[in-house]
C-alpha cells in the first residue's frame, strides 16, 4: 500500500532532476561558447593579455577603471537596448569593499525573467610572487561578472570598452537562447558586436 505513493514520489524527483541537469547542461554549453571571448579577443595581442593576467590592481585603480571604462561602456549598452525597446536600468550598488561599488545592469524582456549582469569587485590576497611594491597581506581586486546563475569566473579589469560590450552581448544572447531552447529545443546562438 505504501509502495505506490513512494514510487510516484521517486518518479517526480527523477523528472525534476532531469530538468535541472538539462538546464545545467545548457548553461555549461553557453559558458563554453564564451570561452574564446573571455580568454581574449583575436585583436588583443598576447602581450596585452599577459600583462592583464600578471597585474594585481589596487582598490583605487579598480575604482578609476570602473568610472572611466566600465560605467560608460555599460551605459552605451543600456542606450542601445532602450533604442530597441527593451526596458533596462544601470544601477550602482554597494559592495562589501569600501569605496568600490558594483554596476548592475537589468534588462526586462517580454514574458521572460529579468536578465541581470553585474560587474562586481572581489578582493583577493595579493600573491607573494606578484611584482612591485606591496605590503605583505595586501589585497588586489578582480572585477568579476555575475548573472542570476552566479559568477562567470572571469575578471574584466583591463578590458577595452568594446570588449566589455561584446562580453555583455554574448552573455545576454546565451541566456536568452537558453530560455528559448528550454521551450523549443536546440537553438543556434547569434553573437552581436557593437562597433
Amino acid at each position: 500500500m505504501l509502495g505506490l505513493p513512494v514510487s510516484v514520489l521517486i518518479f517526480l524527483v527523477m523528472i525534476s532532476l532531469f530538468r535541472a541537469l538539462r538546464t545545467e547542461t545548457q548553461h555549461q554549453e553557453g559558458y563554453a561558447m564564451t570561452m574564446p571571448l573571455r580568454l581574449g579577443h583575436s585583436e588583443t595581442s598576447w602581450r596585452r593579455r599577459l600583462r592583464r593576467s600578471t597585474t594585481y590592481p589596487t582598490d583605487r585603480e579598480v575604482a578609476t577603471y570602473v568610472d572611466a571604462i566600465v560605467k560608460p561602456a555599460l551605459a552605451e549598452v543600456v542606450s542601445e537596448l532602450r533604442s530597441s525597446g527593451v526596458k533596462c536600468a544601470l544601477e550602482i550598488t554597494e559592495s562589501p569593499v569600501a569605496g568600490l561599488g558594483s554596476l548592475l545592469l537589468t534588462a526586462r524582456f517580454d514574458q521572460q525573467k529579468a536578465f541581470t549582469y553585474q560587474v562586481y569587485p572581489v578582493s583577493h590576497e595579493r600573491p607573494k610572487y606578484a611584482l612591485g611594491d606591496h605590503d605583505p597581506g595586501s589585497y588586489y581586486y578582480r572585477l568579476e561578472v555575475f548573472t542570476a546563475s552566479g559568477s562567470h569566473g572571469y575578471d574584466v579589469w583591463g578590458t577595452a570598452p568594446n570588449g566589455l560590450s561584446e562580453m555583455y552581448w554574448v552573455t545576454l544572447n546565451r541566456t536568452l537562447n537558453t530560455c528559448v531552447s528550454r521551450r523549443r529545443g536546440p537553438v543556434r546562438v547569434t553573437m552581436y558586436t557593437i562597433q
